[in-house]
């Protein structure tokens, strides 16, 4: 998460300076830091308890049950 601040950070102070050739480039790293903050970091949360619950689901499969 903090890369993609930074990223947004870098991005959003060299924007207005941006050549018409690069706007794109720093609107586009805005919008994915802004997709990673509202769908991807939400997840975060239940992923970490499932991985402090030591559940063995996976690691509990047998290659001859395929």
């Amino acid at each position: 998460a903090w890369m993609w601040l930074r990223q947004a950070i870098a991005a959003s102070a060299r924007l207005n300076a941006a050549g018409a050739a690069d706007i794109a480039f720093y609107q586009g790293k805005l919008q994915a830091c802004q997709y990673f903050y509202r769908y991807e970091l939400n997840k975060i949360p239940e992923r970490l308890s499932l991985l402090a619950s030591s559940d063995d689901t996976c690691l509990a499969m047998q290659d001859e049950w395929f």
